[in-house]
């Protein structure tokens, strides 16, 4: 069912969340250190799935001035 409500590209967008949880596991049970390139690094994953989720440029797209004039639905459909 989840496949199907939310689609495959967002399921797969899970998967790059284990390098933050194995990161931040690892910094509190083995008291390992997190350096500056691994901050970076999880700043990159997380631009990385803001841009494949589409939400953020969806926003940008809502707020644009071009966008302001438009109902949001498609040419010829009808709201019921």
């Amino acid at each position: 069912r989840l496949l199907r409500r939310v689609g495959p590209t967002n399921l797969l967008l899970v998967t790059f969340l284990l390098p933050i949880v194995a990161l931040g596991l690892g910094a509190v049970f083995l008291g390992e250190r997190i350096a500056t390139g691994d901050l970076a690094g999880l700043a990159l994953i997380l631009l990385g799935l803001a841009a494949i989720d589409g939400r953020i440029f969806g926003l940008v797209r809502a707020t644009s001035p071009a966008a302001a004039g438009t109902s949001g639905s498609p040419p010829g459909s009808r709201r019921s």
